[in-house]
């Protein structure tokens, strides 16, 4: 730890592997966290369901290897994985993994939204994850003693209210893995700027980084392919690291990214009214300070209780496993990876 109140955050941003070379992502995570031990790095995030396993047909043990390398290296670290429901023979939470730097599992989080049918399609129509997905409903955080984590997966950054409760929770870093393609789809400002929006809503450190694919991965989910200029053969990603004054930085292309977190300065922030004596300027902060004073509870919590008065249909989906085959060039793996 650099020092009682400043850390430093890394986020990796690596290629993704799918089928029989889907254990290779556990090789390659080992080989990042070791990197990030070299740099001082004291808590380490790996992309939605990285290193895996990923489908229900693919398993490996992920988690006892890197609770290893976590205590061999000093890091903490959140991985990414799918884990069994009971009583579903596909059924998996998506899932991430806290491992401190002693090796120890601090919990988990599984994701909490959308709803298991809306998902059902994204998850179990083949490509890398094969599997049923199931929604949970909880809201962890984990306290390290030198910080507060939360953990928000993918596109529950589109629901506020997720960031929210684990900062009310006492969430001061909340970590925001992704899957894939936002680049592909035109969405990379827009992720990007949900990343620091939580940031300065919350009064949090928030960071993100997703799966970088190779041309035929990119080809299977989005029919194109990566730009010529590539010189990786990956697409780009949107790994960002924001507080609530500043972006602390921003990296397209696979690697790991890093970042000093001073939260000695956020719990100032987070305790400070604004402008208590009247307008000051300059301001002492690069945003509002206190926002959690401005809340009124009172009001909002009736209508977030409601639902939309007009949502989508969701068209049914089952699972099956004969609707999930990967394209003809991808070989699959046996059970156990």
């Amino acid at each position: 730890m650099q020092s009682s109140e400043t850390i430093r955050l890394g986020v990796v941003q690596p290629r993704d592997h799918w089928g029989e070379e889907a254990p290779q992502m556990l090789q390659d995570a080992l080989a990042y966290v070791e990197d990030a031990g070299r740099r001082g790095v004291n808590l380490l995030l790996f992309p939605e369901m990285y290193p895996g396993p990923i489908s229900y047909d693919v398993r490996y043990d992920a988690i006892g290897p890197l609770q290893e390398v976590c205590a061999r290296h000093r890091v903490t670290v959140a991985a990414g994985t799918t884990t069994p429901v009971a009583g579903r023979p596909h059924g998996y939470h998506v899932t991430h993994v806290l491992i401190d730097s002693s090796g120890t599992i601090r919990g988990q989080y599984h994701r909490t939204h959308p709803k298991s049918q809306v998902y059902a399609g994204l998850y179990g129509a083949g490509g890398c994850a094969e599997f049923e997905y199931v929604a949970a409903d909880d809201f962890p955080v984990f306290d390290l003693g030198w910080a507060v984590i939360g953990i928000s997966i993918c596109s529950e950054m589109f629901v506020p209210e997720v960031a929210r409760i684990l900062a009310l929770k006492g969430a001061e870093i909340c970590l925001f893995p992704v899957g894939w393609t936002i680049d592909d789809l035109g969405w990379r400002d827009i992720w990007q700027t949900l990343v620091r929006a939580r940031a300065i809503e919350n009064i949090m450190f928030t960071a993100a980084c997703q799966n970088l694919f190779d041309r035929t991965m990119l080809r299977h989910y989005t029919g194109r392919d990566i730009p010529a200029g590539d010189s990786e053969g990956l697409n780009r990603g949107l790994a960002i690291i924001a507080g609530p004054e500043s972006v602390l930085g921003v990296m397209p292309n696979a690697g790991l990214l890093t970042a000093d977190l001073d939260l000695a300065r956020l719990r100032l922030m987070r305790r400070s009214q604004e402008f208590p004596d009247g307008l000051t300027l300059p301001p002492p902060f690069g945003s509002v300070p206190g926002v959690h004073i401005l809340r009124r509870p009172e009001l909002t919590a009736p209508l977030l209780a409601a639902e939309a008065k007009t949502l989508p249909a969701i068209a049914p989906f089952k699972f099956s496993p004969a609707a999930a085959a990967p394209p003809p060039s991808q070989k699959r793996a046996a059970a156990g990876g």
